[in-house]
């Protein structure tokens, strides 16, 4: 005899990420930008990992160099770093965020992103209402 469940669970949008009954595994959130350094624009890879209920994860990939420039998400956003440095600015002040760190940021804050010290990837968790 099977049990239906009143909510099934979520099925990920992508092939690398897994999902049960009130959870969601994400996985890649490190992987390096695909563009290899010197060739196409210096901006960051931007890669959605999963969209969530009440989140969206983003995985941004930076080459040395790549700027993410002045920008404003239209929701609250939390950034952790994965690997390497970033140098992220907001409301005038430059921050370092590197694995262990993270940066919240309100919705409509111009932010910006620079990758000067080599390469870095971080996660973006773009917040949505309940």
């Amino acid at each position: 005899m099977s049990i239906e469940h009143p909510h099934p669970a979520p099925h990920p949008k992508q092939s690398y990420n897994s999902a049960g009954d009130g959870w969601t595994y994400l996985t890649e959130l490190n992987a390096p930008n695909s563009t290899p350094e010197g060739e196409g624009r210096p901006v960051p890879e931007v890669r959605l990992q999963e969209k969530l209920d009440h989140a969206t994860v983003i995985r941004l990939s930076f080459r040395n160099g790549d700027l993410m420039d002045d920008h404003h998400a239209p929701a609250p956003i939390l950034v952790l770093a994965q690997s390497g440095t970033i140098k992220f600015t907001a409301g005038g002040k430059t921050m370092e965020i590197k694995p262990g760190t993270a940066v919240h940021v309100d919705a409509g804050n111009v932010h910006s992103l620079l990758a000067d010290e080599g390469p870095a990837v971080v996660t973006l968790v773009v917040l949505t209402a309940q």
